[in-house]
């Protein structure tokens, strides 16, 4: 979901990083997927995507909208695709099976990145899929016209300098390349309910209205050729997400709360009701730079 809920893992103006890697920190992440995978009878060497799907799909509709995400981005074989707030990628990794393409991530969070890259080993796709840890708002490693193609999967949220963030995904695309957003967004600018996967209050959360997005899209030269609102179906995954985890017994069954820690429920059911009510949206964009 989010770091990448998340399924939300990203990147902020100096002031506020601090804070957000307080969120994702997870430094003994890798072992605890290991162990949760043990427990269940689970060998290393036998697990396949959907097998990390629980943990590693970190976002609103999971496996659902990473297909729907790769419909829409139409990669194709040989690309080089940039992940753009990756979290553990899952999605990275399942574009990267899809299509036979190359695919870099980069993320705020050095544990979730760590421990990303070790999953990618034990898939067998650590020649496609590359997870580094950085700031989406400054990817000084990357040259211009570095990418055929990027996405972004409940990243935003969590960063200020919007601005500058799709500044910097435009200067590193190649000319005529697709950017598709999935994103929650801000409606009206209403107070939401907080704790919720990407933060525990309203410190670290940058929620904004779609029209502004669209503004700061626009001025980083995208054109916006497609728009999916994904709000209700969004608050109905999110509640029985919710559900599921009130009711489940401590354990150590691989599922989202290794990332989302104490108050899972609570967080999820928030995100939920603000879906439900409307004081969040939920969707897809689809850009591509002039070219």
């Amino acid at each position: 979901m989010f770091s990448s809920i998340m399924l939300f893992p990203e990147d902020l103006m100096p002031s506020n990083s601090e804070n957000i890697r307080s969120n994702y920190a997870a430094p003994n992440l890798l072992e605890e997927i290991q162990a949760a995978f043990a427990a269940i009878g689970k060998p290393i060497s036998s697990l396949t995507l959907d097998d990390l799907a629980a943990v590693d799909e970190f976002h609103v509709r999971g496996v659902k909208a990473t297909e729907e995400l790769i419909q829409l981005l139409k990669p194709t074989s040989g690309m080089h695709i940039l992940d753009a707030g990756s979290g553990l990628g899952g999605p990275a990794r399942r574009i990267a099976t899809a299509v036979n393409c190359r695919v870099t991530g980069i993320d705020l969070s050095e544990d979730y990145c760590r421990a990303g890259n070790r999953l990618s080993e034990w898939v067998g796709l650590q020649e496609q899929v590359e997870l580094r840890s950085g700031s989406v708002t400054n990817m000084s490693d990357f040259t211009d016209d570095s990418f055929d193609a990027a996405f972004t999967i409940h990243v935003a949220m969590n960063i200020e300098n919007k601005p500058a963030f799709y500044s910097e995904i435009a200067r590193v695309l190649k000319p005529g390349a697709a950017f598709l957003i999935y994103d929650i967004f801000s409606v009206g600018n209403q107070a939401i309910d907080f704790p919720v996967p990407w933060a525990t209050d309203a410190s670290s959360s940058f929620l904004a209205t779609p029209s502004a997005v669209k503004q700061w899209l626009n001025e980083a030269n995208f054109v916006i050729e497609h728009e999916i609102d994904n709000t209700a179906a969004g608050a109905t995954f999110m509640s029985a997400v919710a559900e599921r985890f009130s009711k489940q017994q401590p354990g150590a069954i691989p599922n989202l709360s290794l990332l989302t820690g104490r108050r899972s429920a609570e967080k999820f059911m928030n995100l939920a009701q603000n879906l439900k009510n409307r004081k969040v949206s939920l969707a897809m964009l689809l850009c591509r730079t002039p070219g």
